[in-house]
């Protein structure tokens, strides 16, 4: 199965299961409607969920499902029972594409509603100014072009940039390099003004990209051979390093995505990684997938936020 299969079949199973817990003994037929699947599909995700479960994913942690000729009941599945939530990004998209529905008649009344409710979820947040669409199969950035130019002319760029270690959206002027993809997405090699050293551009953070006027002289291009390989974090020597320890089970997977952390392995098992990052908010969100197989040991600041964003994720989504 490719990945993108993988990811379907994901975010159709994490929707189903809440659907399955809030209506035990419902048929085949109904779930089929609800989801706009066939029975064969659902089959195949109901196999899947037999081996899903919590840690230490022995037979009674794992989802158990029942099902004869034409019902299903799903069971030892409460920590799924709350229904996924969306993202700001998801939720502006279904804005965007209820708005484009229009007048559906007998059916304007629940649009409404449905309308109401997505923009109370999204509260204070600003709407976007404009909607950009996609209508070629490049998948190329609005500002793949306007940074192109910028490369061969060697003019100074303005970006309007969203910073996902900050979380927060701000103004750049750069020097670009390269264009360089990595994993499916495009990036641009850059001198950074503001960091005062090169940096990596993920061109769909990129709200705006403009010229400035400004000519500037090409430097030595840096070693960008690294992130030709996949590897965008470039440690710097203002990084702070964070000791984590990582569980037995997750201890693999943690040494993968961190290979030069000096890992220090346990006789038990669980391995400490030195990891060095720039930003606290970047390395809460790397840490969080984890749960309880990664614990921060040091700096103590880093605890400490680590904890917040814990009451704060338990507050949000406490019944």
């Amino acid at each position: 199965m490719s990945p993108s299969e993988s990811q379907k079949r994901l975010s159709r199973l994490l929707a189903l299961v809440p659907y399955l817990i809030a209506n035990p003994g419902v048929t085949y037929d109904e779930v089929c409607r609800a989801f706009g699947s066939d029975r064969a599909t659902l089959d195949k995700d109901l196999n899947v969920l037999w081996m899903c479960g919590l840690p230490p994913y022995d037979p009674f942690a794992l989802i158990d499902v029942e099902r004869d000729d034409d019902r299903i009941t799903v069971s030892s599945a409460d920590f799924f029972r709350r229904p996924v939530s969306l993202t700001v990004a998801e939720a502006r998209a279904l804005l965007s594409a209820l708005a484009i529905l229009g007048d559906l008649g007998e059916e304007e009344a629940s649009l409404s509603r449905l309308v109401r409710k997505v923009a109370e979820a999204l509260g204070g947040l600003a709407p976007r100014e404009s909607i950009g669409f996609v209508t070629d199969d490049t998948g190329e950035s609005p500002a793949f072009g306007p940074l192109k130019s910028a490369i061969d002319s060697h003019e100074i760029v303005e970006i309007s940039y969203y910073s996902a270690s900050r979380d927060a959206t701000g103004t750049r002027r750069i020097d670009p390099y390269r264009l360089v993809n990595v994993g499916g997405h495009w990036y641009v090699a850059a001198y950074c003004h503001s960091a005062e050293s090169v940096r990596l551009f993920r061109l769909d953070r990129i709200e705006t990209a403009s010229g400035t006027g400004d000519v500037f002289e090409p430097l030595d291009l840096p070693d960008l051979s690294s992130y030709e390989d996949g590897i965008l974090y470039q440690p710097s020597p203002s990084d702070r390093v964070a000791r984590v320890e990582f569980s037995p089970s997750a201890a693999r997977c943690a040494v993968e995505t961190w290979p030069d952390s000096a890992p220090e392995r346990h006789e038990d098992g669980p391995v400490t990684l030195s990891i060095p990052y720039a930003h606290e908010t970047w390395l809460i969100k790397q840490l969080l997938p984890y749960g309880p197989d990664a614990r921060i040991t040091e700096p103590a600041d880093l605890i400490s936020a680590y904890l917040r964003t814990l009451s704060e994720l338990e507050e949000r989504y406490r019944p």
